[in-house]
């Protein structure tokens, strides 16, 4: 199996002197799905993480690997929190959204299908590549958010034709795959979808748009002896903005 090697430094980060109180606040009014909050939980890892009983915390052993959820979304804004637990080693975190495509022994952001934000230098990854900077680092006992922006609603009731889009070039059925054959389908992108991600409740900014047409699910990978507890709602320490629904309400539970 491939290594994902990560410097093993503590991460270094500003201190500050203010308390939040960490009671979770509620968000919203309560909708009936949000009777489904217990059915949210990790459900897919890695064979170098655990899950504890609940589902909702995460550890690590040694090398990254992926954890992924039961619940996904495609239409509308969504939100979850993980908070960073105590350890008597350093370890380090990634965190963010994926599709079921994406390599669950290998870290979030490191295909083409999944989206990260790292603790270390506050930077993002997608496609094994590190932004040169995004945000704020984050570390032991910090909450940390990540929020997601889709519609794919509109791509799926789109009807059928007798016509099909191939490079912005509409074609008859019977010359797709000769046409295929010299010009690979581009994925659907939503150019109005994005990613935004917090730290004890500071909005970091956009740190991805223009995502594929897929369902999302909320992932997150640890390197070295450490763990992530994860809050999917309906309430949360820092609520996030106004109009975003906690992913324990979405209906898509898959699995």
């Amino acid at each position: 199996m491939m290594k994902h090697p990560e410097d093993a430094t503590p991460t270094k980060r500003a201190r500050v002197d203010e308390k939040k109180d960490e009671t979770p606040s509620a968000v919203g009014t309560p909708t009936p799905q949000e009777d489904k909050k217990d059915d949210t939980r990790w459900v897919e890892k890695g064979c170098l993480l655990g899950l504890s009983e609940d589902g909702l915390t995460v550890t690590g052993t040694k090398g990254y690997c992926m954890a992924r959820t039961n619940a996904s979304v495609k239409l509308g804004t969504y939100y979850y929190e993980i908070k960073l637990q105590e350890s008597t080693e350093p370890y380090h975190v990634r965190f963010g959204w994926g599709t079921k495509k994406g390599d669950i022994n290998a870290p979030v952001g490191f295909d083409e299908f999944s989206y990260a934000y790292r603790d270390i230098g506050g930077v993002t990854v997608h496609k094994s590549r590190r932004s040169e900077s995004y945000g704020e680092s984050f570390g032991v006992g910090d909450v940390v958010g990540a929020l997601i922006c889709v519609n794919w609603e509109e791509e799926e009731k789109k009807p059928a034709s007798d016509t099909t889009t191939l490079q912005g070039r509409f074609v008859p059925p019977s010359l797709v795959k000769s046409v295929s054959d010299s010009a690979p389908m581009s994925p659907c992108v939503d150019k109005a979808s994005y990613i935004r991600f917090f730290v004890n409740g500071r909005d970091q900014g956009v740190a991805f748009e223009a995502l594929t047409f897929d369902h999302y699910y909320p992932c997150v990978s640890v390197y070295g002896n450490g763990g992530v507890r994860a809050n999917f709602g309906p309430t949360f320490v820092f609520p996030p903005p106004l109009g975003a629904s906690p992913v324990a309400s979405t209906d898509n539970i898959t699995i």
